[in-house]
């Protein structure tokens, strides 16, 4: 008897998916002889605009991703503040923590 990864019988997660055994097994040696595939993923909006928050990112080097972000939807640009964080820590443009959030609890 042949198990998918899940340990689960291949017949059964056939038919709980409603998939052909037949086609289930045709998949299979393929699924486990090729490795998943990973990124990199295109990113268009942060190719856009990342040259704008770079060139905010270093007029106010103090300034962090939140302010930055503010700067460039001002400017008009629709972007996320996690891609301008991800843009900013790509370039080294993020400044280190200063301070740390204070334990309230032993945990």
């Amino acid at each position: 008897m042949i198990r998918t990864e899940a340990g689960m019988p291949t017949s059964r997660f056939c038919r709980l998916t409603g998939i052909p055994e037949r086609t289930c097994r045709r998949w299979q040696p393929r699924a486990r002889s090729e490795p998943p595939v990973r990124g990199p993923w295109p990113s268009p909006v942060a190719e856009a605009v990342e040259p704008f928050v770079i060139k905010h990112a270093e007029a106010h080097p103090a300034w962090g991703h939140r302010k930055i972000w503010a700067l460039c939807r001002f400017d008009g640009h629709q972007v996320s503040a996690s891609t301008v964080e991800r843009i900013m820590r790509r370039g080294g443009l993020l400044a280190a923590v200063l301070w740390e959030i204070p334990k309230t609890s032993d945990r």
